[in-house]
């Protein structure tokens, strides 16, 4: 029974530590990769998981920007040139 205990707050410990984040990481990612700039990982876990959040929600912040930047630079040369 000591085992089983000690297996299953093992379990809970990885689950809550590891897989979580990494889960919440790939949701991003995957939302990211699908243009969704605005998402942002919901990771507060104050390591290396919410650095990498947080490098993420700074470099959609940039991609946003740069569409901006973009967009407008687009309709300028249009104006031009139609």
């Amino acid at each position: 029974i000591f085992y089983s205990v000690v297996s299953i707050i093992f379990y809970i410990f990885v689950k809550r530590v590891l897989i979580m984040p990494i889960n919440k990481i790939k949701i991003g990612i995957q939302k990211f990769g699908e243009g969704d700039y605005t998402y942002h990982i919901p990771i507060t876990t104050k390591d290396e998981f919410e650095e990498i959040a947080n490098s993420f929600k700074d470099m959609s912040k940039k991609l946003i920007k740069l569409n901006q930047y973009y967009e407008h630079h687009a309709v300028e040369l249009e104006k031009k040139f139609l």
